[in-house]
């Protein structure tokens, strides 16, 4: 009768830390997903010109991105707003247009809370352990890999009519064609799914990291 219990007992806790693994492979799936799907989000409010009010002043025209690197729980998305109004010259690469339909009033990059459209946090030891550029789109360098948190940002920046995205780094003093975020379950699991979002306008989870 002991040996039933004690046999019983084993396939139990086995079956316990093995639904349990299961649960946080399936939850750091659906964590990958909800970061590309941010990022379509806002691919799709940069191309629909959609209106932002910051500080009482409603700007229209603007693009919208997210922002990566201030932490490795939370990630931001925002309207690329600053530095000023339609009018004003703009620092976003590719798009130096000061006046007419083309002017922009963002630079393509993160200005803070003012500029925020919603944060997403991270829970239950979720983490963004690392984010990736390719100068290239296709070879993510480890070497050129930094963790969230250390001073290095990235951001993804889409402005109509462009499906195509801006990607730059350090508020907008590097562009890059892609961007590979690496999304890690909590301990004791070792797995990371990731998201890659492109140059052409591309967003997707593979299944496997590059």
């Amino acid at each position: 009768m002991l040996v039933v219990v004690a046999i019983m007992g084993v396939l139990s806790t086995i079956l316990i830390v093995n639904q349990t693994n299961f649960s946080k492979s399936n939850i750091l799936n659906d964590t990958a997903y909800t970061v590309a799907l941010s990022v379509r989000l806002m691919q799709s409010f940069g191309l629909s010109s959609r209106g932002f009010t910051s500080s009482g002043t409603t700007v229209s025209n603007a693009g919208y991105g997210v922002h990566f690197g201030d932490s490795t729980t939370y990630y931001d998305t925002f309207a690329d707003v600053s530095p000023g109004l339609p009018g004003s010259t703009t620092n976003c690469p590719g798009h130096s247009q000061s006046a007419g339909p083309e002017a922009r009033p963002g630079n393509c990059y993160y200005d803070g809370a003012q500029e925020r459209v919603q944060t997403y946090t991270l829970r239950n030891g979720y983490t963004i352990s690392k984010i990736c550029p390719s100068s290239n789109g296709i070879q993510f360098l480890q070497s050129s890999c930094f963790v969230p948190g250390g001073g290095n940002t990235a951001d993804i920046v889409y402005e109509r009519p462009n499906i195509q995205a801006v990607i730059t780094l350090n508020s907008a003093t590097i562009v890059v064609k892609a961007v590979e975020i690496y999304i890690k379950a909590p301990a004791p699991l070792t797995t990371t799914r990731c998201v890659i979002a492109n140059q052409l306008g591309e967003v997707y989870v593979p299944q496997t990291c590059q």
